[in-house]
């Protein structure tokens, strides 16, 4: 089995190379003068559609309310289905519905990685260094190897 930091590393690369051939796609579209009044047009009509769209929602104030209400019970209810679905595949039960259609459904788990908020993997790791040893003072660990080396070099 391959490494995990080798695939994402990998993937990285891939993902560096597409957004490389996407800017320069961008670039040739940017400079096509037919393409550029194109895009003034459909601007035009997208403010014309969200313009009657808001005054359409604005004769029906409660519809509009009522669906932005449902959306969001939607919204709810699916993470409540991932949720059980996930809950009953790690107690390793059967996880399928059968729809009124007789259609079988079953799940699709993915995984994905996001960077982690807050501190750093290396604050952390600082952080544990100096609450180990409170009567010490440490310096972060990238300088302090040459904080080390300076200080014996005063000694000496």
């Amino acid at each position: 089995m391959q490494d995990l930091k080798d695939v994402y590393i990998a993937l990285q690369m891939k993902k560096k190379e597409r957004r490389e051939l996407t800017k320069m796609f961008q670039d040739e579209l940017k400079h096509n003068g037919e393409y550029q009044e194109l895009l003034k047009q459909i601007k035009t009509f997208r403010e014309k559609k969200k313009s009657i769209e808001d005054t359409a929602k604005a004769s029906a104030l409660f519809d509009a309310r009522q669906l932005d209400a449902l959306t969001e019970e939607i919204k709810g209810s699916t993470e409540l289905l991932s949720d059980v679905a996930l809950a009953k595949f790690l107690n390793r039960e059967q996880v399928e519905i059968v729809d009124e259609e007789n259609n079988r459904l079953v799940p699709l788990f993915t995984v994905r990685f996001k960077k982690e908020e807050g501190e750093s993997m290396s604050s952390q790791i600082a952080a544990a260094r100096a609450e180990s040893h409170p009567d010490r003072l440490f310096a972060p660990l990238a300088i302090g190897a040459s904080v080390m080396a300076e200080t014996e070099r005063e000694e000496a």
